[in-house]
């Protein structure tokens, strides 16, 4: 979001989003800094708190004490590695339980607008009294007939695209199963099957699909135990590119 705040001062106020390869590390405060620009990064973000943060996924455990799920956004090699060892397991091999694994599977764009300054948004902003002197000393701007300074901002049109994502749930028990499939679509608008998730500023209309059992009694051992379903949904996501420091 490009901050125009004369006629041939333009000012950029942007927070680069801090990411990493398992974007779950992010902390609260990370995620809620102002960003002007959504990246394909922001909605995995959205998928990642939508499960840790919004429904802070929980299961009953052996002591019947509830055990947080732990999250993980998978990359292509954690994901074909977890197919191969039967599961997701840590450094030392042991497996992961209760566990969730989040991958993108696929990304369908709609049609796009070329950007111009034609296609671009604009609105203005009244900002604080305060600010408005603030702004006007700091540039020694005279002002005439005590007018009011605004904060005008230009937007590029949105890029809108469907995300699809596969949400694998791990556990050792049936009721812890069905405890996770329980918070999942207990938040879900029965009648469009469609929640809101969100990642600082910016919200998404997210489809929950079937659920499907992809367990494997094969997979079972005298030591480990694991039964799995995936989650597919649908993002309805928007892209807004990064102006950076670009100048008008």
């Amino acid at each position: 979001m490009t901050k125009y705040t004369g006629k041939s001062k333009v000012e950029t106020i942007s927070q680069p989003l801090e990411t990493t390869q398992n974007r779950i590390n992010d902390t609260k405060q990370d995620q809620e800094r102002f960003q002007d620009y959504v990246e394909l990064e922001t909605v995995d973000s959205a998928v990642i708190d939508w499960l840790n943060i919004e429904l802070d996924l929980s299961v009953i455990g052996e002591n019947q004490k509830r055990i947080k799920v732990s999250i993980e956004f998978a990359t292509q090699e954690r994901w074909f590695k977890a197919q191969k060892e039967k599961g997701y397991r840590d450094k030392h091999g042991r497996i992961i339980l209760p566990h969730i694994a989040v991958k993108r599977t696929g990304e369908n764009y709609r049609q796009y607008v070329q950007r111009s300054p034609e296609t671009d948004i604009v609105f203005s902003v009244l900002p604080s009294k305060e600010r408005s002197s603030d702004y006007i000393n700091s540039r020694n701007i005279p002002l005439k007939d005590n007018k009011i300074v605004y904060d005008v901002y230009q937007l590029p049109q949105p890029i809108y695209v469907e995300m699809t994502y596969d949400i694998v749930a791990q556990v050792s028990y049936l009721i812890q199963l069905n405890e996770i499939q329980t918070q999942i679509m207990g938040g879900v608008n029965q009648f469009s099957q469609y929640v809101w998730i969100k990642s600082g500023n910016y919200i998404f209309r997210t489809i929950i699909g079937q659920p499907q059992d992809q367990s494997n009694i094969d997979d079972f051992s005298d030591t480990e135990r694991i039964i799995k379903k995936s989650f597919p949904i649908t993002v309805n996501a928007y892209l807004i590119p990064n102006l950076g420091n670009r100048k008008d």
